[in-house]
């Protein structure tokens, strides 16, 4: 995956690793997620940010737009980078 200027904030970047990508019909899911606010450093259950990429998870408040991918994560999930 490219990610554009990944070590723009101060050195630092998040990452994670994909296991698989997977393309389905486009679809809205029914499950309710939990949406990380990485200014806040906590997730959230309101509504999902209008632009962007984020991490998700199951949770019971935010509802999600159109899925067409879904991307399967390896562990450790999600790690800071420090450029040198």
């Amino acid at each position: 995956m490219y990610v554009t200027n990944p070590f723009k904030r101060g050195g630092l970047a998040a990452a994670f690793v994909v296991r698989r990508v997977t393309a389905v019909t486009p679809v809205i899911p029914p499950s309710g997620v939990s949406w990380f606010s990485r200014s806040e450093g906590k997730c959230r259950d309101d509504a999902l940010p209008i632009w962007g990429e984020f991490l998700i998870r199951r949770g019971s408040g935010a509802r999600l737009r159109t899925v067409a991918v879904v991307l399967e994560l390896q562990p450790p999930y999600f790690a800071v980078l420090k450029h040198r």
